[in-house]
Order: C-alpha cells, then structure tokens, then sequence
C-alpha cells in the first residue's frame, strides 16, 4: 500500500515572511478592533427588555435609555401617504440583547474586566515588547471579548412569557392593595399613618411567621385561601425561612399609597381576597 505524500511544513514560497514590525501592527489592529466593540456594546436589563406596557396587547422596550433610537428621516410626500413612517425606530445595534439563556451578571464581570485592561494593554503594545505581564492580560482581554460577543451575536428571548409573568405580579399586586387598604384605613381612623402601616405590618408578620396551630380559625383559613409567600410579599421576602420578622415595603406604604389612593383601592371588587375580619395584633 503506498504512503501518502508527507505533507510539506514550509510555507509557499510566494507568502513574504513576516517581520516582527508585521506581527506588532497585526496584534495592535486586532486589539483596537475589539477596544471599539468592548467600548461601544451596552448590556440590556432584563427591565428595558421587557419594557412598558402601551396597550392590552402592546409592550414598548425601553432599551434606548442610553443610545437613542435611530430615526428614519422620510420625506414629506412620504410621510403624506405613511403618517406613521417617521415614527418607526428601532434599538440601537451595539446592544447585547437581553436573553433569559445569559447570566447578566456574568457579562457584566467580563465587559467590565476587558475595559479595565484597555489603557494598560494599550501601553504595552505601544512599547512593542512581548513581556509574560502583556501575554497574560492580553489572553485575558481576548477571553472576555470573545464572550461579550458571542453574546452580542445572539437574539433576544422572546419576552412574551415573561411579560405575561410580569403582569400576572402587577395584578396580585393590586390585590394586595386592596386587601391592605381596609385594614390600613381602619386603623387610620384613630392613629397617625405611619402607625396604622406598622399595624398591617404586624398582621402580615402574624400571618407569615406564625405555626398554623397557634393561628385563629379566620386567620389559618386566610393563609390556607393564598398561601404565606402570597403574605410574605408584602414584605419583600422570597425565602420565609431565613427570616423571623420582617419590614412592610415601601411599596405598600405611604410613600407609595396615599389616603386617596387607600379609598379608592377599598371601593374596588374584594372577589378572591382574604377575610377582612382578621384581628390585628397589638403592638
């Protein structure tokens, strides 16, 4: 059986030999290159990513917070017989796209990494010498950059489930304003607001915290109907078990909620909401 022909290790002879000048103005193009992009690319939140809401139906990113969107500029005729063509925009193209796949934080690190080489490496390669120190950071830099832009490469999620997920918080939310609503005026008849807040507070802490056995019968029916995290979210808290009490959120406090607004939250529908004959623990 013949021997394939040994393939040969020298290079063609028409490629010119590459002097070290050539080899420093490669590394320091290719280095420039990726400063632009590291320096250019934005992360995208996972809050602008999924937006604000427009309609029913309707969701509007707001990832142009830092670049602005990039208009169209039709012209009048245009604009005539497409009225809505001047307000077609669009994110802009240095965004890496938020992706439910991504660790967010870990793009972060990296971006951050790569730029904090930048002046430093930069130097170095201006002096043209190859120390262990460049070699290392530069290894690193590339590293980093490579998967910033495998990320930049990727789409977006679709944000569909996600947003339904957000709407389906903001709705329980409501209802947990409601229910808060009755108790806070309640006990607001008589005391300042920051006392009748502290009050629910108790209750919630009373519903959140408490062994099923030493809780009423309407207070153990109430947590039975929504569950403790449903309770537990008035306070912010996600893992009940870390915690033996906890602070009402600004969110359901006066800060957020005006009397107004407490009035108004009481006249709306109490279908599915706990009882609102529960006792409120004394201070």
């Amino acid at each position: 059986m013949a021997k394939p022909p040994k393939l040969t290790q020298e290079p063609p002879s028409y490629l010119p030999e590459p002097s070290e000048d050539d080899y420093w103005d490669w590394v320091k193009r290719e280095f420039e290159d990726n400063c632009v992009t590291i320096e250019s690319v934005r992360l995208e939140t996972r809050k602008d990513a999924i937006g604000i809401r427009t309609s029913q139906k309707k969701w509007q990113s707001t990832s142009a917070s830092e670049f602005p969107y990039v208009e169209l500029n039709p012209s009048e005729k245009e604009l005539k017989n497409k009225p809505k063509l001047g307000k077609i925009s669009t994110k802009h193209h240095m965004y890496i796209l938020h992706n439910e796949a991504h660790d967010a934080e870990y793009l972060a690190e990296h971006l951050a990494f790569a730029r904090s080489l930048i002046d430093e490496i930069s130097e170095q390669i201006e002096k043209r010498v190859a120390t262990p120190k460049l070699l290392k950071q530069l290894s690193g830099f590339n590293y980093s950059v490579g998967i910033i832009i495998h990320a930049w490469t990727n789409e977006q999620s679709d944000m569909s489930a996600t947003r339904r997920s957000e709407q389906a918080k903001e709705a329980d939310t409501v209802h947990r304003k409601r229910w808060l609503a009755h108790y806070v005026l309640r006990e607001f008849k008589h005391r300042q607001r920051k006392a009748a807040d502290d009050a629910f507070e108790r209750l919630v802490n009373r519903l959140v915290f408490t062994a099923p056995r030493d809780l009423t019968n309407a207070e153990l029916e109430a947590v039975t109907m929504k569950g403790r995290p449903w309770f537990a979210a008035y306070l912010g808290i996600e893992d009940i078990g870390a915690h033996e009490y906890g602070l009402l959120s600004d969110t359901y406090r006066q800060k957020k909620i005006k009397k107004a607004m407490l009035e108004d939250f009481a006249t709306q529908s109490t279908k599915d909401l706990p009882s609102f004959n529960l006792e409120i623990p004394r201070s």
